[in-house]
């Protein structure tokens, strides 16, 4: 069957045609009057922020302690050269040294006298080698704290340095900073400008993290070697003191037995007065060098000691300020990376609600 299409329907869908191009021409002509912002590029300004400044960490200075030591006396080397002598003869200062030490063994017992009449080699090394004297030593270790000044420069000296009178390194408490890693404030500004900046903001975060973090590593590494460095000097110096140790205790015990030489070769002579003294007196220097060897190592250990404890305590003085300043230069360049983003994400929310 044939459709019949009349005069008015024909002339309604004509106008009905040209409405409907009308209204698409409008709206194309309306999105051309308010185009979509453009979303800016914010990466490379937040590129161009300086990186985190370089950070020296270099090993401190080490200074050898100074342990000192015990001297032997100088009277007494003059006296043992006094009493080498071929002739048998002795000065009066020789003379009154002994007589001094004579009237000392008066106030003795029977027991250290008959310790200082035989003395010999072996005792003598018995005595230095002793870690502490008992009985009727002991109590004379304890008599030659109070000498007359004649007999006590006759006496080996504790050689102290200013090393002795350094205080104990005071514990140092470690301390650390904590960085935050939430935006810089809060924006209620969003869509694609604010994002962009957001992404900008991150990425430089991100490279001063990593800046910070290798930095810090160093540092930490730098201080556990330092820490552990030190173990193995203070080991070192130890051995090195008992060295020293044992070249003093070699000194000392050469001049006792050279002095009980001296007493021997008196008492051929029939100087027995003489020959009594100078065997005193080897007893006694004797014991005054095994008790001064003993407050000396016992002193220089603790100087070891405290040398070890100072290096690392410096180790992490050196820690904790590298560390600071570590921390501050992010602290400086993070706080430059929040104000640009604040920045930029106010022109953000100036364009429109971010977008």
């Amino acid at each position: 069957m044939k459709t019949q299409f009349t005069h008015f329907y024909r002339r309604s869908s004509y106008f009905a045609c040209l409405l409907f191009i009308s209204l698409l021409l409008f709206n194309c002509s309306k999105d051309d009057d308010n185009p979509t912002p453009e979303v800016p590029e914010f990466e490379e300004e937040f590129e161009d922020g300086e990186d985190l400044p370089e950070l020296e960490d270099e090993d401190p200075e080490i200074v050898e302690p100074e342990t000192g030591g015990v001297d032997n006396s100088a009277a007494t080397q003059a006296v043992v050269d006094d009493l080498g002598g071929d002739d048998g003869e002795v000065s009066e200062e020789t003379e009154a040294s002994l007589n001094a030490v004579g009237s000392l063994s008066d106030s003795y017992s029977e027991e250290v006298n008959q310790t200082a009449e035989s003395l010999d080699e072996d005792s003598v090394e018995e005595i230095l080698n002793t870690e502490d004297l008992e009985g009727a030593l002991g109590d004379l270790e304890q008599s030659l704290n109070d000498l007359p000044e004649e007999v006590a420069a006759l006496m080996p000296q504790i050689n102290y340095t200013a090393d002795f009178n350094r205080a104990v390194a005071a514990a140092l408490q470690k301390s650390s900073l904590n960085i935050s890693d939430s935006y810089p404030m809060s924006q209620a500004v969003n869509g694609p400008c604010a994002d962009a900046a957001r992404d900008g903001y991150d990425a430089r975060i991100e490279t001063l993290t990593s800046q910070r973090d290798a930095q810090l590593a160093t540092i930490n590494s730098n201080y556990t070697r330092r820490v552990e460095e030190a173990g193995p000097r203070y080991e070192t110096r130890l051995e090195k003191l008992n060295e020293d140790r044992s070249a003093y205790r070699a000194d000392l015990k050469a001049t006792a037995v050279s002095l009980i030489t001296a007493a021997n070769q008196f008492a051929a002579n029939d100087r027995a007065v003489m020959a009594k003294q100078i065997r005193t007196l080897a007893l006694i220097f004797t014991v005054k060098s095994q008790s001064s060897l003993k407050e000396w190592f016992n002193a220089a250990n603790t100087v070891l000691s405290e040398k070890r404890a100072e290096e690392e305590a410096t180790a992490l003085s050196l820690q904790e300020e590298k560390t600071e300043i570590a921390e501050t230069n992010f602290n400086t360049s993070k706080a430059a990376a929040d104000a640009l983003l604040n920045s930029r994400l106010n022109r953000c929310h100036n364009q429109g609600s971010g977008n």
